[in-house]
């Protein structure tokens, strides 16, 4: 009775806690500062990118509140994209306080026929011992990626850690520092994201 009973208080505390409006199908965050808010004008898909895994959401038109998982004082990365058009990738510092991301707005593609290569130089940190960690340490400017197909290209990261490129449609090798660093098929009018790892620290 006692186990009961216990479990039935915690999940009526739950329940006051953190509830659900789920308006436009994303979840919702209220109660919660670990989050992206924002406005996506036509809409499209947007991956969080916590330096481990990548989560993906689609975004109806209008405003949205999208939560993340990095660890406060660690940077994150918000990808945005549709087909057809130019993504906007805007990196994150979690500070305790919700992201905002602004009112942001899609530009097309110069041109449909090629695909867009974006991503981002990144040194994660992981582990822990009192608490789990999630979460970008640094994002590296000035870095070059090598991008070799029938003809070999390079993009540079900028002062934010992000590169981003226009590609023919086809099969490409990446390398960094002078090492492979996988591969990638760019398609038309779509985006691919590749983030570069520069080292890993480890939190104690």
């Amino acid at each position: 009775m006692k186990i009961s009973l216990l479990t039935a208080l915690f999940g009526i505390m739950y329940a006051l806690s953190v509830h659900c409006s789920c308006a436009g199908g994303l979840p919702a965050v209220s109660g919660n500062t670990s989050y992206v808010k924002g406005a996506l004008a036509d809409g499209g898909d947007m991956l969080v990118f916590d330096g481990i895994k990548m989560h993906a959401f689609t975004l109806p038109p209008g405003g949205f509140e999208i939560p993340h998982t990095v660890t406060e004082g660690l940077y994150g990365v918000v990808f945005i994209t549709k087909d057809g058009f130019r993504p906007e990738t805007v990196p994150f510092a979690a500070d305790g306080a919700p992201v905002e991301a602004g009112e942001i707005s899609l530009r097309r593609m110069g041109d449909t026929g090629m695909g867009i290569i974006t991503g981002v130089v990144y040194k994660p940190v992981r582990g822990g011992k009192l608490r789990r960690h999630n979460g970008i340490g640094r994002l590296f400017k000035g870095e070059r990626i090598t991008i070799n197909g029938a003809v070999t290209y390079s993009a540079v990261s900028d002062e934010r850690g992000v590169f981003m490129m226009e590609l023919p449609v086809g099969e490409y090798g990446l390398v960094f520092g002078n090492k492979t660093a996988g591969n990638v098929t760019i398609s038309q009018g779509k985006t691919a994201i590749r983030n570069i790892r520069k080292g890993t620290v480890l939190a104690d």
